[in-house]
């Protein structure tokens, strides 16, 4: 029932143009208590996090970040429950602080972001905390005045992010790809995109799994587990046809328009702040084309083409809360999200009640069924 007033309040909001930040922290507060009061026996990723919950960091289970803080409160002898929802909680509110730096039309983000990737965000939190920390650090990447010190800030966020999931280490390129000159780097951007989709499409239609299985290996083995050879073999397997094409489709849709977004943006007068959250923006979400190419390998990097599609969200609501762009564009923009958050549930299996699927936890996530 929360989930569910959460939302009709922020649509409510996005529908008749009043921005509201207090519907928008209580939206995100809201999904933050479901995602804390989640019960781990209807997620894999949380029942595992719930038996392993007292594992010393000595054991490598996870990355050191997250595990710093799994002991830090079973040391002080906080149960896991209470764990999940203090941290999850702590998270989200984090997550509406680093929003507010980006955009001011927070009421569209939290609609769309409930319908799609709320709930695998719910289930694979090591994954949240890391994007969220992620966000912040970009930021400093969009200030006037950058300088030797706010870069050192940024990589140290990406760097402590990564201590929570190990691909946070990817948006290092971000810190490398802003000191190129934008004009340049959207030109290269706009061959690489294309390019990494097309050769990812004809190696899946070719079933060819070896190189990024071999890639996969690397990333894993690099990560600072334990379990690295247990994890590499439950991990190998490429996508299946239905899950590589569902979310090909949605990621071709989502990079389009956080592209449009932006060149609308630089065709405005007096943007250059919006313009700079919009070109970081922009860079996070190419990186999805890597997560595209690493699906032929395994499924297990959905998260990066997932990551790719926050900040599209974001973009998208930066600009339906600017005065840039004619209403039917803006219409436009806003039909084209909810067919990408929409895509992106059904690709995730949202919808599905078979068993094991993510569509068959989505009430209990949500609170619809009792546990």
């Amino acid at each position: 029932m929360l989930f569910f007033i959460q939302f009709v309040l922020n649509l409510i909001s996005v529908l008749t143009n009043i921005k509201s930040r207090f519907l928008a922290l209580f939206g995100l507060l809201v999904l933050g208590f479901l995602a804390g009061t989640m019960t781990p026996g209807y997620s894999f990723d949380t029942n595992v996090y719930s038996a392993e919950y007292s594992l010393p960091i000595e054991s490598g289970r996870f990355e050191k970040g997250y595990m710093f803080l799994t002991n830090f409160a079973y040391n002080h002898g906080i149960n896991y429950s209470e764990f999940r929802l203090i941290s999850m909680m702590l998270f989200f509110f984090l997550f509406f602080l680093v929003l507010n730096l980006y955009t001011s039309h927070l009421n569209l983000f939290v609609v769309l972001f409930s319908i799609f990737p709320f709930v695998n965000e719910a289930t694979q939190v090591r994954n949240f905390m890391m994007i969220v920390i992620i966000l912040c650090a970009l930021k400093f990447l969009t200030l006037k005045n950058k300088n030797i010190f706010t870069l050192f800030i940024a990589v140290s966020l990406i760097a402590l992010s990564a201590t929570f999931q190990t691909t946070g280490w990817m948006f290092l390129s971000i810190i490398l790809f802003s000191m190129v000159p934008r004009k340049f780097m959207v030109r290269c951007l706009d061959i690489f995109v294309p390019s990494i989709l097309i050769l990812s499409l004809f190696m899946f239609l070719l079933k060819n799994a070896s190189i990024t299985q071999k890639i996969l290996s690397f990333v894993i083995s690099h990560s600072g587990r334990a379990n690295a050879t247990d994890i590499l073999i439950s991990n190998t397997g490429s996508s299946t046809s239905l899950q590589f094409y569902s979310l090909f489709i949605v990621y071709i849709l989502s990079y389009s328009i956080i592209r449009y977004i932006y060149s609308r943006v630089v065709m405005a007068t007096d943007t250059k702040s919006i313009e700079s959250k919009v070109y970081i923006l922009l860079l996070m979400a190419s990186l999805g084309a890597v997560g595209i190419f690493m699906l032929i390998g395994s499924y297990n990097f959905e998260r990066i083409v997932r990551n790719a599609i926050t900040p599209t969200l974001i973009a998208i609501s930066i600009f339906s809360g600017s005065s840039l762009g004619l209403k039917k564009i803006k219409m436009f923009v806003l039909g084209s999200s909810f067919i990408i958050v929409l895509g992106g549930s059904i690709a995730k299996s949202y919808w599905s009640s078979g068993y094991g699927t993510m569509g068959s936890y989505v009430p209990y996530i949500l609170h619809i069924k009792n546990n």
